[in-house]
Parts: C-alpha cells; structure tokens; sequence
C-alpha cells in the first residue's frame, strides 16, 4: 500500500501549501509504502529487493530523505563460519546512496544466524523535478549465506520532500 500526501491537499492541511509559499525546510509532500513480500539471495553482489517508492519532486532546489526500515535474517547453512555477514543498500534508480552493513561473531558454530532490524536514513540532493524510485538492494558479505529480507515484519519506505 502506497501514501501520498501532497502540500496541496487542502484537506489534510486546511489550506493549500505550495513550494512557492513555505520556507526551506519544510516537507512537501510524504509517499510511505510497506511491503510483506519475502526476499532470499545467496549473492555477495547486491540484489533488488523489488522493493522501492517513488516521489516526483515540485521543485529542483528540494532535498529527498529517503528513510527505509526493513528485517533481515541471515542463515549460515551450516558453514561454521566465524562472522555473520550481510549488507543493506539505498539506492536512486541505480546509484549506491547509503549502505548498512550488520555482522555477528559466531565462535564458529554453525548453529549461529542472525536477524535483526534495520533502518537507512539517507538525505538526498537530487535536483530534478522528475520522478525518481529509490530501492533497497542487500546481499551476503561473504561465505554466500542466505540472506533473507523481510523474514519478521512488513518493512516501511518513506520518502519526504524538504523545500530546498
């Protein structure tokens, strides 16, 4: 399920708001979606998720915070391996913006996994008034365990335009 709420919506702020009339700082418009569906990968290169949201922006002065909680869960396999690894990633269409990487010691047992929650919160500068989709990537780190994306709860994207 997707969200729009746009500066102009007189009936969520009571008067209509442009970017012409408010001052640098404040958020235009805010697009949030959650998604449930499930995403596994052994890669140690990034993959898509398929999971994104898209803003148009009402002005090339504005700045995007793009802000993403996901779940993810890594199983070793029954490796052995000393860490737990796997990595997160922000992306503008396909341009790396900001990565989270997690990693737990394991003491070389293979009984050892990891899960966890995980929030990106990136402030992005994209001086276009086009719309653009970010998208969140992630991948084993090493050893090609498998990582799986939300395995706990449905995950949140939330994109805010700030007047620039």
């Amino acid at each position: 399920m997707t969200t729009a709420i746009k500066g102009n919506d007189t009936s969520t702020f009571g008067g209509a708001i442009t970017a012409n009339n408010v001052g640098a700082g404040n958020v235009l418009q805010v697009v949030s979606t959650t998604s449930s569906t499930n995403f596994t990968t052994t890669s140690q290169t990034l993959q898509d998720t398929g999971f994104s949201a898209s803003i148009t922006p009402s002005s090339s002065s504005s700045k995007i915070l793009a802000i993403v909680n996901y779940n993810i869960y890594v199983a070793q396999n029954g490796q052995g391996a000393p860490f737990v690894y796997c990595r997160g990633s922000l992306a503008r269409e396909s341009t790396q913006l900001q990565e989270a990487r997690l990693a737990v010691n394991t003491g070389n047992t293979a009984l050892t996994d990891l899960g966890n929650h995980v929030t990106i919160v990136y402030l992005d500068s994209p001086a276009t008034t086009s719309s653009i989709t970010y998208k969140l990537f992630v991948s084993s780190l090493i050893y090609s365990f498998s990582t799986q994306f939300n395995w706990a709860t449905p995950s949140t994207f939330t994109l805010m335009e700030i007047a620039g």
